[in-house]
């Protein structure tokens, strides 16, 4: 599936213009094909999702970059950025794992899988992660 800006943005529920600000602040990366035109794929559109909600939560910008750099960096490979963040955030915060886990609703397993790198998380636990953290 390849979706022009229009479609995409009305897929995700957002304008053109939006998406084309997400991309001059850096938080989304259009390739374009030889005509010009942004493409976008589904993994492409979750991005965007994923971008719509953290933002309508009130996520700050910044924040959202970081953890969209994350996402971006880790496909395929092992989420060490990712889990070095989550457990730096923990412990500043002084929280055990036990603590998280109840946080975003999942298990203590899955919350050792991702400060130990064996799990990058799925979109939704990285939004209750972004949002609860």
């Amino acid at each position: 599936m390849q979706l022009k800006i229009t479609d995409a943005a009305t897929e995700v529920g957002v304008s053109p213009q939006t998406i084309r600000k997400w991309e001059r602040q850096g938080l989304v990366h259009c390739p374009r094909s030889s005509n010009g035109f942004r493409y976008f794929m589904a993994q492409d559109i979750e991005r965007l999702r994923l971008i719509k909600d953290l933002l309508g939560r009130g996520t700050r910008m910044a924040t959202v970059r970081r953890l969209i750099g994350e996402i971006e960096g880790k496909v395929g490979s092992r989420a060490v950025p990712l889990c070095r963040t989550l457990n730096a955030l923990r412990l500043s915060r002084g929280w055990t794992v036990a603590d998280v886990a109840k946080r975003i609703a999942v298990s203590e397993a899955k919350v050792y899988a991702l400060e130990n790198g064996h799990s990058n998380g799925t979109i939704e636990i990285l939004q209750r992660l972004a949002t609860s953290i």
